[in-house]
């Protein structure tokens, strides 16, 4: 039987591994409870601690923050020459002067493509 006020003589590593707990900010039971562990482990549980302060709990569980997040939607494929070109001859109506003002506002397209646009319906 032990005497009261006995206490068991820690060796050296298990010191540092308690100093270490300490500045991770462990303190109370909870440094109590990973001193009794072997220095290995309780230098993991530091790492562990350490990551889940600046990277949050979903890092440590392996999960990727970013890929959490929903994927962003792709982008719509440009609209081709040949597909304004139909709107316009969509939009066109017999009586209709063929202008590049008025394919701008038929179909939307830019000042430069309506030219163009503009010349090929003509023909």
């Amino acid at each position: 039987m032990a005497a009261a006020g006995w206490k068991p003589r820690l060796t050296e590593p298990a010191h540092r591994s308690r100093r270490t707990l300490i500045k991770a900010g462990l303190t109370g039971a909870s440094a109590v409870a990973a001193g009794l562990v072997v220095p290995s482990t309780a230098f993991a549980v530091v790492s562990l601690v350490r990551r889940v302060r600046t990277h949050g709990v979903q890092s440590v569980a392996g999960r990727d923050p970013a890929a959490s997040k929903p994927a962003a939607p792709r982008p719509a494929r440009r609209k081709l020459f040949a597909d304004y070109l139909t709107d316009a001859r969509a939009a066109w109506t017999p009586g209709v002067e063929i202008t590049p003002a008025w394919v701008r506002e038929a179909t939307g397209c830019s000042r430069g493509l309506s030219s163009r646009l503009a010349a090929a319906l003509a023909t």
